[in-house]
């Protein structure tokens, strides 16, 4: 089985929310047959970044940002009535590799991870088998949080978060229509996409709920750096950035 695995960010080292569960998505796929990985990165990944990653995968393409010019490209894409958040994770180095990678290698499957990397689909198709299965995985359902953050702002933000929460919700249900299967982190995730995709995407559409979870190869109970966690007092801790809204939300 190959599969090619299209994702936003570089998913090594797994110490974020979203690079844990691409990551881990990756190492299953790479247990089921060889996977091809295409994604971004913000910052130059270590050499042992690569190194992991290369061992796991047939192949990698993984070009950087560009801080300015994403920035440049989000602001074209909302006037040309798309989101911007396509414009943050679209480059052309990618599409123009990704292209070329399709051309000489028959995929069994693709999975597309966050809605922001289904505008990649647009660029294979044609190269691409149609009935080749594409499986995306939301993680979440990126329009809410717009939504959201336009309850709380104010004058032209708020009109842009709207804007942004409104196409992006045009865009999700359009990967429905274009998917296998619709994957999020939650129950409460999916049942806020059948909400307003139910009718708009094809009836046997599978959507599915599927939680991170917990390695529990890596966070052994018997470990005996562990054996002394139940005298440790119940707490809750939060592990997160909290320079990210939707973070700091969940801490309020």
């Amino acid at each position: 089985m190959k599969t090619l695995f299209i994702t936003h960010r570089f998913p090594h080292p797994p110490n974020r929310g979203d690079s844990i569960r691409s990551f881990h998505f990756l190492e299953r796929f790479a247990e089921m047959g060889s996977v091809h990985l295409a994604t971004l990165y913000e910052q130059e990944p270590s050499e042992g970044s690569f190194r992991v990653l290369n061992g796991l995968c047939a192949g990698v393409l993984a070009f950087p940002w560009g801080k300015r010019r994403r920035w440049l490209r989000a602001g074209f894409s909302l006037l040309r009535g798309k989101t911007m958040t396509e414009g943050l994770f679209g480059d052309p180095r990618l599409k123009k590799a990704l292209r070329k990678l399709v051309s000489e290698e028959k995929f069994d499957r693709i999975v597309v991870f966050c809605s922001s990397m289904a505008q990649y689909l647009e660029t294979l198709r044609g190269t691409v088998n149609e009935n080749t299965p594409i499986l995306t995985d939301l993680v979440d359902v990126d329009s809410q949080k717009w939504f959201d953050y336009a309850a709380r702002a104010r004058g032209w933000k708020k009109l842009v978060f709207q804007l942004e929460g409104r196409r992006l919700r045009n865009l999700e249900i359009c990967i429905g229509r274009r998917s296998s299967a619709i994957m999020a982190v939650t129950p409460e995730e999916t049942a806020l996409y059948r909400s307003f995709a139910d009718g708009k995407v094809p009836e046997d559409l599978l959507i599915k709920d599927i939680p991170n979870g917990v390695d529990t190869q890596y966070f052994d109970a018997a470990d005996p750096e562990l054996a002394d966690v139940g005298e440790i007092p119940e707490r809750l801790v939060f592990v997160g950035a909290l320079d990210y809204r939707a973070n700091a939300d969940g801490v309020e």
